[in-house]
């Protein structure tokens, strides 16, 4: 019985490490993504571009201040509930940016994608971490998987 369940973790352990690189790629907080922003709300929602530079300031400044929080957060829900809480949280931040129309919900939005990539950032690398079986390559493996992002 205890085998069977050690087989059962194994295969779990390994399957996380697989999908951990295609969900971090999915998930990736990406360059272009930021090119095509700044081009939709200066060119569709008609945003200036100092305010879009000034909204994306603050991105940063709210990843910042989510740090501590999603540290409770994801020690209280646990990595993989607090990753689909990133995810879901990054396509609200999405879809905000998609409907609003004033500086407010701009704001609004880049304050929910801050801490949504805030819990990523952690969460992610701390379930790779739990997949990796106890041995003495465990810091090689984890380095390994996570460069294949890179």
């Amino acid at each position: 019985m205890e085998q069977i369940d050690e087989k059962v973790l194994s295969t779990k352990r390994k399957h996380n490490m697989k999908i951990h690189s295609i969900h971090k790629m999915l998930t990736a907080d990406l360059l272009f993504y930021y090119a095509i922003k700044f081009i939709f709300l200066n060119q569709v929602k008609g945003v200036s571009a100092s305010n879009i530079v000034l909204i994306t300031a603050f991105y940063g400044i709210f990843k910042l201040l989510f740090q501590i929080p999603t540290i409770i957060i994801i020690n209280k829900i646990g990595n993989k509930k607090s990753l689909i809480l990133s995810d879901l949280m990054s396509a609200i931040s999405v879809a905000l940016f998609i409907v609003s129309k004033k500086l407010p919900m701009l704001f609004i939005a880049n304050s929910i994608s801050g801490c949504a990539f805030a819990i990523k950032d952690v969460a992610d690398s701390g379930m790779l971490n739990n997949s990796i079986p106890p041995t003495e390559n465990k810091s090689k493996i984890f380095s390994k998987i996570e460069a294949k992002r890179s």
